[in-house]
Protein backbone atom coordinates (compact mmCIF):
# COMPACT_ATOMS: atom_id res chain seq x y z
CA UNK A 1 0.00 0.00 0.00
CA UNK A 2 1.17 3.41 -0.57
CA UNK A 3 1.67 4.79 3.09
CA UNK A 4 4.02 1.49 3.66
CA UNK A 5 6.26 2.19 0.22
CA UNK A 6 6.62 5.63 0.49
CA UNK A 7 8.84 8.20 2.80
CA UNK A 8 8.36 11.25 0.97
CA UNK A 9 5.74 13.96 1.21
CA UNK A 10 2.28 12.95 -0.40
CA UNK A 11 0.97 14.72 -2.99
CA UNK A 12 -2.82 15.89 -3.72
CA UNK A 13 -3.33 12.72 -5.81
CA UNK A 14 -2.17 10.76 -2.76
CA UNK A 15 -3.80 12.29 -0.41
CA UNK A 16 -7.08 11.75 -2.32
CA UNK A 17 -6.48 8.23 -2.44
CA UNK A 18 -5.86 7.70 0.84
CA UNK A 19 -9.06 10.00 1.51
CA UNK A 20 -10.76 7.79 -0.25
CA UNK A 21 -9.65 4.17 0.37
CA UNK A 22 -12.14 1.19 1.78
CA UNK A 23 -9.79 0.57 4.42
CA UNK A 24 -7.01 2.66 6.21
CA UNK A 25 -5.89 0.55 9.23
CA UNK A 26 -5.93 2.15 12.52
CA UNK A 27 -2.16 2.59 13.03
CA UNK A 28 -2.10 4.49 9.70
CA UNK A 29 -4.35 7.06 11.27
CA UNK A 30 -1.13 9.50 11.78
CA UNK A 31 0.17 9.15 8.49
CA UNK A 32 -3.57 10.28 7.20
CA UNK A 33 -3.96 13.35 9.63
CA UNK A 34 -0.23 13.93 8.33
CA UNK A 35 -1.04 13.72 4.38
CA UNK A 36 -4.17 15.59 5.05
CA UNK A 37 -2.28 18.90 6.69
CA UNK A 38 -0.27 18.99 3.41
CA UNK A 39 -3.23 19.91 1.70
CA UNK A 40 -3.10 23.64 3.89
CA UNK A 41 0.50 23.80 2.19
CA UNK A 42 -0.45 23.28 -1.58
CA UNK A 43 -0.84 25.20 -4.54
CA UNK A 44 -0.22 25.84 -7.85
CA UNK A 45 -1.37 23.22 -10.93
CA UNK A 46 -1.33 21.19 -7.71
CA UNK A 47 -4.23 23.26 -6.28
CA UNK A 48 -7.29 21.98 -4.25
CA UNK A 49 -9.16 24.38 -7.16
CA UNK A 50 -7.42 23.15 -9.87
CA UNK A 51 -7.98 19.31 -8.86
CA UNK A 52 -12.18 19.88 -8.14
CA UNK A 53 -11.94 21.37 -11.89
CA UNK A 54 -10.17 18.24 -13.27
CA UNK A 55 -12.95 16.46 -11.41
CA UNK A 56 -15.78 18.50 -12.45
CA UNK A 57 -14.89 18.73 -16.22
CA UNK A 58 -14.40 14.75 -16.38
CA UNK A 59 -17.86 14.20 -15.26
CA UNK A 60 -19.27 16.61 -17.70
CA UNK A 61 -17.02 15.39 -20.54
CA UNK A 62 -18.90 11.82 -19.23
CA UNK A 63 -22.19 13.49 -19.43
CA UNK A 64 -21.75 14.85 -22.65
CA UNK A 65 -20.75 11.26 -24.32
CA UNK A 66 -23.49 9.15 -22.73
CA UNK A 67 -26.57 12.00 -24.34
CA UNK A 68 -24.56 12.69 -27.36
CA UNK A 69 -24.79 8.50 -27.48
CA UNK A 70 -28.62 8.91 -26.48
CA UNK A 71 -29.14 11.21 -28.97
CA UNK A 72 -27.40 9.19 -32.20
CA UNK A 73 -29.19 5.63 -31.02
CA UNK A 74 -31.95 6.29 -28.97
CA UNK A 75 -35.19 8.01 -28.86
CA UNK A 76 -35.12 9.64 -25.54
CA UNK A 77 -31.89 11.15 -26.05
CA UNK A 78 -31.81 15.01 -27.82
CA UNK A 79 -28.99 17.10 -29.49
CA UNK A 80 -30.28 20.12 -27.11
CA UNK A 81 -28.78 17.47 -23.60
CA UNK A 82 -25.31 17.55 -25.52
CA UNK A 83 -25.34 21.24 -26.46
CA UNK A 84 -26.54 21.83 -22.71
CA UNK A 85 -23.44 20.26 -21.87
CA UNK A 86 -20.89 21.34 -24.19
CA UNK A 87 -22.14 24.96 -22.92
CA UNK A 88 -21.45 24.08 -19.35
CA UNK A 89 -17.97 22.95 -19.90
CA UNK A 90 -16.90 26.76 -20.88
CA UNK A 91 -18.82 27.64 -17.76
CA UNK A 92 -15.74 29.03 -15.09
CA UNK A 93 -15.63 26.56 -12.05
CA UNK A 94 -16.49 29.73 -9.78
CA UNK A 95 -19.90 30.23 -11.68
CA UNK A 96 -20.68 27.04 -12.02
CA UNK A 97 -23.84 25.59 -9.88
CA UNK A 98 -22.38 24.91 -6.20
CA UNK A 99 -20.65 21.27 -6.37
CA UNK A 100 -21.05 20.69 -2.65
CA UNK A 101 -23.10 19.97 -0.17
CA UNK A 102 -25.37 22.60 0.39
CA UNK A 103 -26.21 23.87 4.27
CA UNK A 104 -29.66 25.41 2.98
CA UNK A 105 -32.74 23.55 4.83
CA UNK A 106 -35.00 24.23 2.59
CA UNK A 107 -33.26 22.54 -0.12
CA UNK A 108 -31.81 19.80 2.24
CA UNK A 109 -35.83 19.34 2.73
CA UNK A 110 -36.48 19.12 -0.84
CA UNK A 111 -33.97 16.44 -1.89
CA UNK A 112 -34.54 13.96 1.23
CA UNK A 113 -38.32 14.23 2.19
CA UNK A 114 -40.39 16.17 -0.50
CA UNK A 115 -39.04 14.39 -3.63
CA UNK A 116 -39.73 10.95 -4.17
CA UNK A 117 -37.52 8.31 -4.30
CA UNK A 118 -37.64 4.29 -4.76
CA UNK A 119 -39.38 2.70 -1.96
CA UNK A 120 -38.92 -0.30 -1.28
CA UNK A 121 -41.42 -3.30 -0.58
CA UNK A 122 -41.17 -4.01 2.99
CA UNK A 123 -42.59 -1.41 5.08
CA UNK A 124 -39.55 -1.98 8.09
CA UNK A 125 -37.24 -0.96 5.08
CA UNK A 126 -39.11 2.06 4.06
CA UNK A 127 -39.51 3.16 8.09
CA UNK A 128 -35.77 2.37 8.59
CA UNK A 129 -33.50 3.22 5.29
CA UNK A 130 -36.17 5.58 3.72
CA UNK A 131 -36.73 5.84 0.07
CA UNK A 132 -33.52 5.41 -2.23
CA UNK A 133 -32.01 8.17 -4.19
CA UNK A 134 -29.84 9.18 -6.53
CA UNK A 135 -26.14 8.81 -4.98
CA UNK A 136 -27.79 6.32 -2.24
CA UNK A 137 -25.13 2.89 -1.55
CA UNK A 138 -25.66 0.40 0.55
CA UNK A 139 -24.53 -3.08 1.30
CA UNK A 140 -26.38 -6.50 1.78
CA UNK A 141 -24.65 -8.89 4.67
CA UNK A 142 -25.93 -11.94 5.22
CA UNK A 143 -24.73 -15.58 6.27
CA UNK A 144 -24.07 -18.02 2.83
CA UNK A 145 -27.01 -19.21 1.49
CA UNK A 146 -29.83 -17.32 3.70
CA UNK A 147 -31.47 -15.16 0.72
CA UNK A 148 -29.81 -12.09 -0.15
CA UNK A 149 -29.71 -12.74 -4.17
CA UNK A 150 -33.16 -13.52 -3.46
CA UNK A 151 -33.96 -10.53 -1.38
CA UNK A 152 -32.38 -7.66 -3.58
CA UNK A 153 -34.05 -9.26 -6.61
CA UNK A 154 -37.52 -9.11 -4.94
CA UNK A 155 -36.99 -4.95 -4.04
CA UNK A 156 -35.02 -4.69 -7.29
CA UNK A 157 -38.16 -5.99 -9.35
CA UNK A 158 -40.68 -3.86 -6.58
CA UNK A 159 -38.39 -0.73 -7.10
CA UNK A 160 -38.27 -1.50 -11.42
CA UNK A 161 -42.55 -0.75 -11.32
CA UNK A 162 -41.25 2.14 -10.07
CA UNK A 163 -39.35 3.93 -12.18
CA UNK A 164 -40.61 6.31 -15.26
CA UNK A 165 -39.01 5.59 -18.85
CA UNK A 166 -36.72 9.05 -18.86
CA UNK A 167 -35.29 7.34 -15.42
CA UNK A 168 -33.69 5.20 -17.51
CA UNK A 169 -33.12 1.14 -16.58
CA UNK A 170 -31.57 -0.71 -13.70
CA UNK A 171 -27.90 -2.26 -13.83
CA UNK A 172 -27.82 -4.98 -11.70
CA UNK A 173 -23.89 -6.02 -11.08
CA UNK A 174 -23.22 -9.56 -8.85
CA UNK A 175 -20.37 -10.87 -8.70
CA UNK A 176 -21.74 -14.12 -6.60
CA UNK A 177 -24.33 -16.00 -9.05
CA UNK A 178 -24.47 -16.72 -12.49
CA UNK A 179 -26.10 -14.43 -14.09
CA UNK A 180 -28.96 -17.06 -15.37
CA UNK A 181 -29.06 -18.14 -12.13
CA UNK A 182 -30.41 -14.59 -10.69
CA UNK A 183 -32.89 -14.47 -13.89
Amino acid sequence: MWWKNNTTEPKIEDVANLTFSQFVPEKEKTYVREALSVLSTINGDTSIRHLLDKFRRKSLLDQISVAAYQAANTRKGSLDEVLRLAKELSVPTEDAPDLFVTDDIGEILDETVLTPGLRWRLTSLNKSLGSLRPGDFGFIFARPETGKTTFIADQTAFMAGQLKPEDGPILWFNNEEQGKKVR
